[in-house]
């Protein structure tokens, strides 16, 4: 998968047909959308950042893997702001805290997102690079950090050569 940029159709589809009539009743509603969705996009960039993780070049872009997140928190922010709030509803609340536990979790770097471009090493872990048991002494890498990539990763540098 591959970073994209959610849109404000994106979270519109997050209404119902009946809730539509209210949400183009809200005075502003487009742009109103629009700009709670870029402060979101932005939200999640920085929590993308405080992780250590590489960010794409395009600032309108986040990882795939975290789409849905942001279209709960622009649904939650949009739905609480205007006179009317008959829109926020529980499971949209809900929704909202699960992605903001899952943000904190990428800025903790607890949770690796995707990375912008894909890597030439799968994110599997390469066999026997790693310590088995790590002692006190071991840097813990963070998780999406694992795979070291350097071309001298032969598991015994002093043992014979492998036959073609």
């Amino acid at each position: 998968m591959s970073w994209s940029a959610p849109t404000s159709a994106d979270v519109l589809t997050q209404f119902l047909a009946a809730e539509k009539t209210k949400v183009d009743a809200i005075a502003g509603a487009t742009t109103g959308l629009a700009a709670i969705l870029g402060r979101v996009v932005a939200k999640v960039r920085g929590a993308v950042r405080s992780g250590g993780y590489a960010l794409d070049a395009d600032a309108t872009k986040i990882p795939s893997d975290l789409f849905d997140e942001c279209v709960a928190m622009t649904v939650w922010r949009f739905v609480n702001t205007g006179p009317s709030t008959a829109l926020a509803t529980e499971p949209r609340k809900l929704a909202n805290e699960s992605a903001e536990k899952k943000l904190e979790q990428v800025a903790a770097s607890k949770y690796a997102p995707e990375p912008p471009t894909e890597s030439a090493f799968p994110r599997s872990g390469n066999w026997n690079a790693e310590n088995k048991i790590l002692p006190r002494t071991h840097p813990v890498p963070r998780p999406g950090l694992q795979v070291t990539g350097t071309g001298d990763d032969y598991a015994n540098p002093d043992g014979p050569a492998d036959e073609a």
